[in-house]
């Protein structure tokens, strides 16, 4: 009999998984991403010793990355916070260019439940009460909710709230109000939320910085995603587009996840709430805690790595990039969702009979066990 309560409690615990997952993987592209970097001494010396930090894709709840190669070869790892960096110390000599180069390989894993968004918003705010997450809630620079141009909006869309509201709700309420007030206005320079709630004008790092801005004033743990899309192909080859998105914090699952504030409307973007899509590439997060203002990652976005232009570093040094991507494997394997409905399947049909026989069973040994003990 004790075999069949442990597998009455085997089963049971089955149904819970199948029942409540956390974080399904739909899919899986892989891609293979190169950056070059030249450098140039341009100063009076003969040479000069110089440490460059070179960044390179992150690690997150549903972005893996892997260093395949780097030329020079030694490196030191640093990471700070969700970033990851390559220290190279490079000997450069005066008007001769120096370069780096480094290979790396990305499984970016579609997502398509997060069981999270369904919590009350209440309940998701109280989940997070006491718990370190509140320093990504801070105002900063960028994400100033405390400035009085900036109240005015907020206050402007917590009258579209309402205690009942689901956490989903308020997010895609948040992002359509963006929508609705915004011009999309193509920029060279990041503004801010502070400046950009003036006259509502920005590309998608001012969407990204509003939403941050006022989910942050709600409580709501945000950063910002600064990456690539890729948009699709001619004559056979991918078109990626630099971008920025934004992640938000989700509990029960433990992640980031990823949302788009600027294409709402673009039918080429997956943009349905609490879908993670294929072709998303992040390369630099900024939480507001852990960030690092370096030429490689500027802070006003006045250069954008792997756009072969000519910056200054310091010491006369100056450097030159280049990024390429490329779709390297991808396919679509058993869905879980297809996988959870043929559990629940066997789980409604299959256990009742099964446990149905077991007992049977069980009885059938039961009296046998008496009719030994009678004889």
């Amino acid at each position: 009999m004790s075999e069949l309560l442990a597998l009455i409690e085997l089963l049971m615990l089955l149904s819970l998984m199948i029942r409540y997952p956390c974080f399904s993987s739909t899919s899986e592209v892989s891609y293979e991403l190169r950056e070059v970097l030249f450098l140039e001494y341009r100063g009076d010396r003969d040479s000069i010793v110089k440490f460059i930090e070179v960044p390179v894709p992150p690690n997150t709840s549903w972005q893996e990355s892997r260093i395949i190669k780097s030329d020079p070869p030694s490196f030191q790892l640093i990471t700070c916070g969700p970033n990851t960096f390559l220290r190279f110390r490079l000997v450069i000599a005066r008007f001769k260019q120096a370069c780096i180069k480094v290979i790396c390989r990305l499984r970016i894993k579609g997502a398509a439940h997060f069981p999270s968004l369904s919590l009350s918003f209440a309940s998701y705010l109280d989940s997070l009460h006491a718990t370190s997450l509140s320093r990504f809630t801070l105002p900063t620079k960028w994400w100033n909710y405390t400035d009085p141009v900036v109240v005015r909006v907020i206050d402007a869309f917590n009258v579209l709230l309402s205690l009942n509201m689901t956490l989903g709700e308020v997010l895609d309420s948040l992002r359509r109000y963006i929508q609705k007030h915004m011009k999309y206005t193509q920029l060279r320079y990041r503004r801010g939320a502070s400046n950009v709630l003036r006259d509502f004008r920005g590309d998608c790092s001012e969407y990204a910085d509003v939403f941050i801005t006022i989910a942050r004033s709600l409580g709501i743990p945000a950063r910002r995603v600064w990456g690539w899309v890729l948009l699709g192909y001619v004559a056979g080859k991918p078109v990626f587009s630099g971008h920025a998105w934004v992640e938000v914090w989700l509990p029960g699952e433990r992640a980031w996840m990823p949302l788009e504030t600027t294409f709402l409307n673009e039918t080429s973007i997956n943009l349905e709430l609490g879908m993670v899509p294929e072709n998303y590439i992040a390369f630099y997060i900024e939480d507001g805690v852990n960030d690092i203002v370096s030429p490689m990652i500027p802070d006003d976005e006045g250069f954008l790595l792997g756009s072969e232009e000519w910056t200054r570093l310091k010491d006369d040094v100056w450097f030159s990039s280049s990024i390429n991507i490329q779709p390297v494997r991808s396919g679509s394997f058993l869905l879980p969702a297809e996988v959870l409905r043929i559990g629940r399947i066997l789980l409604i049909v299959v256990l009742p009979l099964l446990l149905i026989f077991l007992l049977i069973i069980s009885l059938i040994g039961k009296f046998k066990r008496i009719g030994n003990e009678g004889s």
